[in-house]
């Protein structure tokens, strides 16, 4: 085989990181959420899939991930760990639930791996909203709630995320106002 031969031979191979890597991030996801292509056959892209994995799994140093990347998993995984563990416990007592006990250790060893790392989640849930001041949330909705002698936050839609004390995620809540007295 000559050069030019060699080169065109080079040329008809799929670049990795062209057009086929969207295919291969659709193989990553959850068959539920795929989006199928048609085109190349499975056995191709599968090999593909390893092939991205295996450069990724070596190549992949702190210096080569970038912070945006780094920030949307910590708010994403901090904000869905919240959901997590929110769900689990009772409400009225912050006991876990009886039948989520097992299961809840891990969710609080991951809980604290969390704050080790310098991430510290914050639920809002019963604050007071200041009078007339700046509100460092995201106020979704202002609900008028019966028995409350002022604004304070009734619901936390996400939480606020720390990342070594510098705001990463910016809470959203729902604000209930005292309610109007009828007539």
């Amino acid at each position: 085989m000559n050069l030019r031969q060699q080169k065109k031979a080079k040329a008809k191979k799929p670049a990795i990181g062209g057009p086929l890597v969207p295919r291969v991030r659709q193989l990553l996801q959850p068959k539920e959420f795929r989006i199928e292509e048609t085109g190349m056959p499975q056995e191709s892209l599968a090999a593909l899939v390893v092939h991205e994995y295996r450069s990724r799994k070596t190549s992949l140093t702190p210096e080569s991930v970038p912070l945006k990347d780094l920030i949307v998993l910590f708010s994403s995984s901090g904000t869905n760990l919240w959901r997590l563990r929110k769900k689990m416990v009772d409400s009225g007592t912050g006991q876990p639930l009886e039948a989520m006990r097992r299961i809840y250790r891990h969710v609080e060893s991951m809980w604290d791996a969390f704050g080790e790392s310098g991430i510290k989640i914050q639920d809002h849930d019963g604050e007071a909203v200041p009078e007339g001041g700046i509100y460092a949330l995201n106020v979704i909705a202002f609900q008028p709630t019966a028995g409350l002698q002022r604004q304070q936050v009734i619901e936390t839609i996400k939480p606020t995320i720390y990342y070594n004390e510098r705001m990463i995620q910016r809470g959203e809540v729902i604000v209930g106002t005292p309610a109007l007295a009828e007539p």
